[in-house]
């Protein structure tokens, strides 16, 4: 957009009307999920370039109140609501020496601050002068991120209901192009961006924006924890939001919905009562590894895997015929004999171990008592 900015500007030097009118022109010819189209708002020209109305009262209320003339009534213009936007009379009247401040026709009603697609210099310099800002435009020369980012919270909630045929589906969302921009900012494009608080889904919603405006392969972990909200909107949102919904075409890409199972250990740490082995091992070959388990287990051995040469065995559920009371899911001697065999170290996970520690030692094994030694965390 700046580069077509530029090239009007050499075509009709300072005639900002004709640059004007050229450059709205070329907006209407711009395909659907072009990038300039967001920031078409940027309709008008000046001497500093394209530039946008932005609000110009206090965000959050209670700003300074004090007379601004109009230029062509003499009169003082009206007071937004919130009050003026810039902390003292001298920080506007430098506002409006800039040219960035915008008049109405008569003073009934406030002015508006130019918000311009690239910084202006001498603005930037008054910037301890004026009041806090209440947005911050899209792109348009950032280096720094702002620490505070305000937008107006209907926005998402129109968008919310487009998605959702309408409907009102969930209060307070956050919005999803304010999300993209912190995420541009701290990531790099294969990065893996988790959300422990998923609720809408904003944060999915704004990893696949980005992956298809940036062509991208960035990847989002979403946990919501109410069952209802995960299902029927957290997720639902990024289906629509991928094959497309109303008007909007979809944003590609995809994603992997899992359950929480029951929780394997209870509030002391004891291996809850009706733990299966399958879910026991591959929890415990996550945590003594660091990597998924190979393939699912199927109680039948208590082999379940290698990683880094070494290998990790689980006695439990009497995987090994010993169901007894007093000696299931132990290691003995005659237990080792029939362990699959391994040439490297060994990891016994059991609840017992009944095998000398020079036998241990000569055949490498090293041996976790169950539950005491499993991590649960």
């Amino acid at each position: 957009m700046i580069a077509r900015w530029q090239e009007l500007k050499v075509q009709y030097g300072d005639d900002y009307e004709a640059v004007q009118s050229s450059l709205r022109r070329w907006y209407a010819t711009l395909p659907r999920g072009h990038p300039a189209k967001k920031l078409s708002r940027h309709k008008w020209v000046d001497k500093f370039g394209p530039w946008r109305d932005r609000d110009i009262s206090w965000p959050g209320g209670g700003g300074p109140r004090y007379d601004v003339p109009h230029p062509k009534t003499g009169l003082p213009c009206r007071v937004p609501e919130r009050g003026w936007g810039f902390a003292t009379p001298e920080a506007m009247d430098r506002q409006i020496q800039l040219g960035l401040v915008q008049f109405r026709n008569d003073h009934t009603e406030p002015p508006f601050r130019k918000a311009h697609l690239l910084p202006v210099s001498e603005e930037l310099s008054d910037e301890p002068d004026s009041g806090p800002e209440e947005e911050i435009d899209e792109g348009a020369g950032l280096q720094v991120m702002t620490s505070v980012i305000q937008k107006q919270a209907q926005v998402v909630a129109k968008l919310l209901r487009k998605i959702f045929d309408g409907k009102r589906v969930f209060p307070n969302a956050k919005d999803h192009e304010v999300i993209m921009r912190l995420i541009r900012y701290v990531t790099g494009p294969h990065d893996f961006v988790l959300d422990s608080f998923a609720g809408s889904g904003t944060t999915g919603h704004a990893v696949l924006q980005i992956n298809k405006e940036d062509a991208s392969h960035r990847n989002f972990i979403l946990v919501e924890m109410d069952g209802v909200i995960a299902k029927d909107i957290t997720a639902e949102r990024l289906r629509r939001v991928i094959s497309g919904y109303s008007d909007e075409p979809g944003l590609d890409g995809g994603f992997r919905y899992c359950t929480l199972g029951e929780p394997l250990f209870d509030d002391r740490g004891n291996i809850r009562q009706h733990v299966k082995f399958p879910e026991l091992a591959a929890h415990v070959f996550f945590t003594e590894t660091g990597s998924p388990i190979p393939k699912q287990a199927s109680g039948k051995t208590p082999f379940l895997g290698v990683y880094g040469g070494k290998a990790v065995y689980l006695l439990f559920n009497g995987v090994m015929g010993d169901r007894s009371v007093t000696g299931g899911n132990v290691l003995t001697n005659e237990i080792l004999r029939r362990l699959p065999a391994h040439d490297g170290t060994k990891v016994v996970y059991g609840e017992g171990c009944r095998v000398g520690a020079g036998r241990l030692k000569r055949e490498g094994i090293v041996f976790r008592q169950i539950p005491y030694e499993i991590k649960t965390s």
